[in-house]
């Protein structure tokens, strides 16, 4: 019932209209020939303002439960829900500059949304901080659960900051303005924890991205070796050792999580396969990831 009950309210708060829209149009009747005024043209969709912030926390609160579905469930639809009603918004002026928007649109933008003075002065922007804007402090205190804890959870964690976030079709510059307001959130007063979480997070990923490099190099490294030489040998012991750091970095194969010696044989025979694999295509994909502009 819990479950059903986080996904129906999920839904129905990203589904809503948007209130800022919906005011718009509610100021600019159209009138007919008898000079009457017809109300706008209203659809069946609720608006984002029937779902109060009490409801939202409540979807928050199962983020802590034990049953992992509801915390994946939870975030994820609380991540969906902020990226349309309130970066999105924000962000809307800067979209619309393109790759190449106006500097003092970016600045105006980040003076607005970063200035507590700035903030005050407008009742909609503070009634929609005290709505949506604590929700990335939600996400990246889920990074406390580990690969060992909820792998699953861990990986939607990664989802949602690539995709959910910051995403939807907004340019680069769209989405490094919105990652600095988000940090600028998370280092107000109480929400230590989660950027300490979210600095740990991109630390592990810059790490691993890293990592993969180093072991992409070296393996193109030892393929241009003659084969059966000694040095095609060491060059490819020195790959596998590379490919085991990002193993480590990596979060844990399913059935392959434990540290005892049938586990970590395991291991190593995914990793050799993996290394020795013909796919190009894999490969190519992983350098792309590698780039340091990915």
């Amino acid at each position: 019932v819990r479950l059903l009950a986080i996904r129906q309210v999920c839904e129905l708060a990203h589904n809503a209209t948007n209130d800022a829209i919906s005011d718009t149009a509610a100021t600019t009747p159209s009138t007919t020939t008898s000079n009457t005024t017809t109300p706008p043209s209203r659809t069946h969709t609720p608006d984002i303002s029937v779902i109060s912030a009490e409801l939202l926390l409540a979807v928050a609160n199962r983020v802590s439960s034990k049953n992992k579905t509801e915390r994946r469930d939870a975030i994820t639809g609380l991540a969906q829900i902020f990226h349309k009603h309130y970066i999105r918004k924000i962000l809307r002026h800067v979209q619309d500059g393109g790759d190449d928007c106006d500097i003092e649109v970016i600045l105006r933008v980040l003076h607005e949304h970063c200035s507590e003075e700035q903030i005050k002065k407008y009742k909609f922007v503070v009634e929609a901080e005290e709505k949506f804007g604590w929700i990335p402090q939600k996400v990246f205190e889920c990074v406390y659960f580990s690969d060992a804890t909820d792998p699953e959870l861990r990986n939607r964690i990664y989802q949602i900051v690539d995709d959910v976030l910051l995403d939807g079709g907004l340019t680069a510059t769209s989405r490094a303005v919105g990652l600095a307001i988000i940090l600028h959130g998370l280092k107000k007063k109480g929400k230590e924890n989660a950027f300490k979480w979210m600095c740990a997070l991109f630390s592990q990923r810059s790490q691993l991205q890293r990592a993969l490099g180093l072991y992409l190099d070296a393996r193109v490294k030892a393929k241009g070796c003659e084969a059966g030489s000694a040095e095609a040998f060491t060059a490819d012991a020195e790959a596998m050792e590379k490919l085991e750091v990002v193993a480590s970095l990596s979060s844990p194969l399913v059935g392959i999580s434990s540290s005892n010696s049938d586990s970590t044989a395991d291991m190593s025979s995914v990793l050799k396969r993996f290394h020795t694999a013909k796919d190009k295509h894999i490969f190519r994909i992983l350098s792309t990831i590698a780039s340091p502009t990915h």
